[in-house]
């Protein structure tokens, strides 16, 4: 079976009158350039001063602020998708490098200290970072996990957790949101 283009399938996001249809299509859309969305938020982060924003983020933001909203619309489904996502890959980095608050990696972060390690010598530096970790609810949490530490692709997070692709993708863009609103301003 040949896949649908590019085009038919930024039609059905945009346009399918069901979920379970415009999710098999982002899920395709997303498979199908992954690797060049990723390659060109690397290119573009590569040698800037970034901090601990990282190349999958910008690649989130994408999928959350551009392929799950109208502004897929923007897109002329008669012109190559390629060259466009790769200009709104690039101006999302920009975006996000501009605008960039401190924010914590979820990747660098340790568990929720439990006062039985008030002994340790980097336990006034976490407390920062339970805190905030403290105010995510135990599904979020699952979430981002299963997401950003065990580097689990959205489409298994998704079924492991009884939700769907896009739902996953927007509920981390929000989760990295109220993660930068968050954390503490460090200068």
């Amino acid at each position: 079976m040949e896949l649908p283009p590019d085009g038919e399938l930024v039609r059905s996001i945009a346009e399918a009158p069901d979920p379970d249809s415009k999710n098999y299509a982002l899920t395709l859309l997303v498979a199908r350039h992954w690797g060049l969305m990723l390659r060109t938020a690397e290119a573009f982060l590569k040698g800037r001063p970034v901090n601990a924003l990282e190349p999958e983020d910008v690649v989130q933001e994408v999928i959350a602020c551009v392929l799950l909203t109208a502004k897929l619309l923007q897109f002329d489904a008669e012109r190559p998708f390629v060259p466009w996502l790769v200009a709104v890959v690039r101006n999302k980095a920009r975006d996000l490098l501009r605008g960039q608050r401190p924010f914590l990696p979820l990747t660098d972060q340790a568990p929720i200290a439990s006062p039985a390690d008030a002994g340790d010598p980097l336990a006034p530096a976490l407390e920062p970072v339970n805190d905030v970790l403290a105010r995510i609810a135990p599904g979020d949490r699952s979430l981002l996990e299963l997401f950003y530490l065990e580097k689990r692709p959205a489409a298994e997070v998704a079924a492991e957790l009884g939700r769907n692709t896009s739902e996953v993708y927007r509920r981390l863009h929000r989760l990295r949101s109220r993660f930068r609103t968050l954390a503490p301003t460090t200068q």
